[in-house]
């Protein structure tokens, strides 16, 4: 899994909050969360972790980016895979 963010040449910091979760009796259950920091104005995370048969996933990511004492951000939720 892999995330990326590119934000205005203004930010100072930007992190990515990725959050693997797994559907389980019609409810999305966290099952691994990873969190970075990146100087400058973006920043790319990847990371990898074992699933357990029979359940559909998602990655679910939030983005923020920082501009001295601004705040902004955004999510992102892709299409769902069944392994």
């Amino acid at each position: 899994m892999s995330s990326f963010i590119y934000a205005y040449p203004e930010v100072d910091r930007v992190r990515i909050s990725a959050h693997l979760q797994r559907q389980e009796n019609g409810v999305w259950v966290t099952v691994k969360n990873w969190t970075e920091d990146y100087a400058g104005n973006s920043g790319q995370w990847s990371g990898s972790w074992y699933v357990t048969k029979g359940y559909y996933y998602r990655l679910l990511t939030f983005f923020y980016a920082y501009a001295g004492a601004e705040q902004d951000s955004a999510n992102l939720i892709p299409v769902t895979q069944y392994y």
